[in-house]
């Protein structure tokens, strides 16, 4: 029996807020703006089972990393939501993605079927832009943040911490919130980025292009363990094995999972300066 689900999006500076899923066939929805409680809301009829679902905010798609939430097939993440049977209890969501790169055999297309990692349907080959973004003195490099604008889409990546002292993994936040990239943007050069969005903010020069990568993705899947591979313009194979955990508690054990999955498939580890350009400078 289907469920009426309240779906809402907690911030207030937005034009048109609509919500998408696999609960509605992903064709955007429109939601009302609640004055009195500063959120959009709107109400959906949800049939049981887990479903996936996004935000689309002035229309760009993104999700609240505030809700439950799952990496996708594409290399970002959706928001999750579970209508259960009477017979089904409820299991907590994964909020923490624990990662790490390494660089992938040339065999990576039969070594990992071998071993019971499927392709995900849907997904054989994605083609995936992504533009990484600085201010000119590189303030967010030098910070170990990542501003990029994936197939027009802002994204921002930084860590957390790391799982354990000396492991080489290190936890990372995600956000595709505008107003939280806006927000980290401040707190990490000193300045006061105006109402701008961050395309603006780009297309003044505020924020300047400093690498364009194009990827040949494809991502595989085993249980809790998601494996992506990305194919490179200029011919490296970067490999990308994630899980994803609930509390930092879980991470070490995690981390380890990792790294013994990375020996049987013979990864070896990533060195960031081989695979990335080198950086622009200003003199």
């Amino acid at each position: 029996m289907s469920k009426t689900m309240e779906f809402r999006w907690p911030h207030e500076a937005a034009e048109s807020v609509r919500v998408a899923g696999s609960f509605n066939s992903w064709q955007p929805q429109d939601m009302s703006f609640d004055a009195a409680k500063g959120l959009w809301k709107v109400q959906q009829e949800v049939s049981p089972g887990k479903h996936q679902f996004k935000f689309v905010v002035d229309g760009l798609w993104v999700h609240d990393e505030n809700q439950p939430h799952t990496p996708n097939e594409v290399g970002s993440h959706n928001n999750v939501v579970e209508v259960l049977s009477p017979t089904k209890p409820s299991s907590p969501a994964a909020q923490i993605e624990v990662e790490r790169k390494f660089q992938v055999p040339e065999d990576f297309r039969e070594a990992l079927p071998a071993r019971g990692y499927e392709l995900v349907k849907g997904f054989a080959e994605e083609t995936i832009v992504d533009e990484y973004f600085d201010k000119k003195g590189l303030d967010l490099i030098r910070a170990d943040h990542w501003l990029r604008r994936r197939n027009g889409d802002w994204e921002m990546k930084y860590p957390v911490g790391a799982v354990t002292e000396g492991s080489g993994v290190t936890l990372y936040h995600e956000t595709s919130n505008a107003e939280d990239i806006l927000a980290r943007l401040r707190d990490l050069t000193r300045d006061e980025p105006d109402k701008s969005n961050l395309n603006e903010l780009a297309e003044r020069g505020v924020l300047s292009p400093f690498a364009r990568l194009e990827t040949h993705r494809t991502s595989y899947r085993k249980g809790e363990v998601n494996i992506v591979v990305d194919a490179t313009d200029w011919g490296y194979r970067i490999g990308e094995i994630e899980i994803m955990v609930a509390s930092k508690e879980e991470a070490p054990a995690a981390a380890k999972k990792i790294d013994d999955i990375a020996k049987e498939l013979a990864f070896s580890t990533f060195t960031a300066d081989k695979v990335m350009p080198a950086f622009p400078t200003e003199e």
